[in-house]
């Protein structure tokens, strides 16, 4: 699994075996392959990417067998698509944080005090994290991005 490449096998295996207490999508990518884990209280799966992948609020393995029908979650998936393909060979750390920053009413995939049903939303966290250089970047809310060195956690 990429990312997960300078923790031991027995520590692999821990952390794709922990069961979540809700419902998860969490991305993974490396120089060669991207996947998506999508996982629900009682199982996870995989879905790879050759070149790209992206996720919203939403799980897209068809084995699920769960019809899409959140149509903001979809727009936000079908924009990061298109921001992934426009700036496809120049994606790094800042150029993915620029992309996480661009608003759902821009082309982008962030809510901002985004009204749905009457209810006013924000995206509440998001992560960068590059395996190489071990540093992850974290934003909750309307915050800047906040660069935390995991190197010392990894040696």
């Amino acid at each position: 699994m990429p990312g997960l490449s300078s923790v031991t096998p027995a520590a692999r295996e821990l952390i794709m075996s922990t069961r979540p207490d809700s419902s998860w999508i969490v991305n993974v990518a490396g120089p060669d392959k991207a996947y998506s884990y999508e996982m629900n209280l009682y199982e996870t799966k995989r879905r790879e990417g050759p070149d790209q992948i992206a996720a919203a609020n939403h799980f897209l393995d068809p084995t699920w067998h769960i019809e899409i029908s959140d149509e903001d979650s979809l727009r936000r998936y079908t924009n990061l698509l298109n921001l992934s393909e426009e700036n496809k060979g120049s994606i790094d750390a800042s150029k993915m944080m620029e992309i996480r920053d661009v608003l759902i009413e821009d082309g982008g995939a962030t809510f901002l005090h985004y009204t749905m049903g009457g209810m006013n939303f924000s995206t509440n966290h998001q992560v960068v994290f590059v395996p190489q250089t071990r540093i992850l970047w974290m934003k909750t809310a309307e915050q800047p991005w906040q660069e935390v060195n995991l190197s010392s956690l990894f040696s």
